[in-house]
């Protein structure tokens, strides 16, 4: 990582905020879940993906 590339802690916050996850069906805002129900602690690869990756 250079000083140019974004935080990943940024770019997942970016991604819970704005995009739905497909992955585990939560709306923006919400924490991605894992399949018990409990927080995942990170968004989900595709909803990093629904994002678009527009964080910088």
């Amino acid at each position: 990582m250079t000083k140019t590339d974004p935080c990943p802690a940024r770019l997942a916050a970016h991604a819970t905020a704005t995009a739905v996850c497909p992955t585990c069906q939560v709306a923006p805002g919400t924490e991605c879940r894992k399949s018990d129900g409990r927080p995942l602690g990170d968004a989900h690869p595709a909803r990093h993906t629904e994002a678009g990756g527009t964080a910088t």
